[in-house]
């Protein structure tokens, strides 16, 4: 049983009686008496589904509504040949102009076609019913250890229906193909002539409206194959043939690199670095381990070769600020490894903390930050996390 209300202004109330209610179909309701429309009228869908999504297993409905007398529906099914859903599948019924599915599978997935007609006329809506599943993801392999040089294949298989959109990202950084990167399927990643920077943590996502998951996998480059060099000894000649090998890759290292110092306002500053490494490192300054440093007025950065085979670098400040207080650091890295050197460069001056975006980190993995503060002298340094404080 359902009850009807029709709602009328208080300031109205006194003035106005309800007579009788009309159906949409034309019924007409009175008090005691429920009539039939005096002629027919040709249907019309005045209301419909154009796209409806549900989730397997849970119940969807297809609405069909329309005005006219008589108003037979008829649903049908695009994919079916235009036949009458009843002769299809018994768990789909029909209640006045709503198609109901208790329990929607993914084959009740497709477009579906509401007529209606009578004597006088007809009309007909089409919809469609999409079926979404809950999205799996596995990465495959899981564990990938290759050389240098070789060539990778990682695949993320979905299951789940449909797919939508698919991201690949390593150490959380989205991943754009270039001539070594390439994706054969949106579900695949290839990596060719590895270098020893493509070891990390790859992670295929997907997304689909309010859906989504994903999987992780590891890629370790191993030791690269090499020729070390080699003496052979000739019997018959009684000398030695030396046949000079392929020198190994040698991870950057550094030689020599700056101290900790602590100067006064308007002091000269020289930061130095050097290191080796085979191929030749490259090297990148940064301050407090988030901000990448270049050339700027006051601040000079710069790198070069020396004869030997020595990377040298350097950050000069030819008048140090307060607020270039913080720790400074140089990575030296090449194809086979890298180095990391920090210190602190102090400035007397009032203390300050410089503004943090947000930051990401990979779950399972080390994260680390480093407290940007400037300014000296300091006694101590507290880490607050809502009301607990770490030491």
């Amino acid at each position: 049983m359902a009850i009807l209300r029709c709602p009328i202004p208080s300031f109205v109330s006194d003035y106005v009686r309800v007579t009788s209610w009309e159906r949409v179909d034309g019924f007409l309701i009175t008090p005691g008496i429920i009539s039939e429309p005096h002629h027919n009228q040709p249907p019309r869908i005045i209301r419909r589904s154009t796209r409806v999504k549900a989730t397997n297993g849970h119940r969807a409905t297809l609405t069909c509504i329309a005005q006219g007398h008589p108003v037979p529906n008829k649903w049908h099914r695009a994919t079916a040949g235009q036949r009458i859903l009843s002769d299809l599948d018994s768990s789909v019924r029909q209640e006045g102009g709503v198609l109901i599915f208790n329990k929607v599978s993914r084959s009740d997935a497709g477009r579906y076609s509401c007529h209606v007609s009578n004597a006088v006329g007809e009309d007909r809506a089409d919809m469609e019913l999409v079926v979404e599943e809950p999205l799996r993801v596995n990465l495959s392999p899981q564990e990938l250890q290759l050389d240098v040089g070789k060539s990778a294949l990682f695949n993320c298989s979905v299951e789940g229906h449909p797919i939508g959109s698919v991201v690949w990202k390593k150490d959380t950084r989205f991943i754009a193909s270039n001539s070594r990167v390439q994706f054969p399927t949106p579900t695949s990643l290839q990596l060719r002539q590895l270098k020893r920077q493509d070891s990390g943590m790859y992670q295929c996502f997907v997304h689909r409206d309010s859906f989504s998951s994903q999987a992780a996998a590891r890629l370790i480059i191993g030791g690269e194959s090499s020729n070390s060099a080699q003496m052979v000894l000739n019997g018959n000649a009684g000398c030695k043939d030396v046949l000079m090998g392929i020198r190994d890759d040698l991870a950057a290292q550094f030689k020599l690199a700056f101290p900790e110092k602590t100067v006064r306002q308007g002091s000269f500053v020289s930061l130095i670095c050097i290191a080796n490494g085979n191929p030749a490192p490259q090297v990148k300054w940064t301050l407090d381990g988030i901000w990448t440093l270049s050339t700027r007025p006051g601040v000079l950065v710069s790198t070069y070769l020396s004869g030997g085979g020595d990377v040298i670098s350097y950050v000069n400040i030819t008048s140090a600020d307060v607020t270039d207080s913080g720790v400074y650091s140089c990575t030296a890295f090449n194809e086979a490894g890298k180095a990391v050197h920090s210190r602190r460069l102090n400035v007397f001056g009032s203390l300050f903390i410089r503004p943090l975006n947000n930051l990401t980190a990979l779950a399972g993995g080390v994260f680390k930050v480093m407290c940007p503060f400037g300014g000296y002298p300091f006694d101590s340094i507290l880490w607050k996390r809502g009301r607990i404080i770490h030491y």
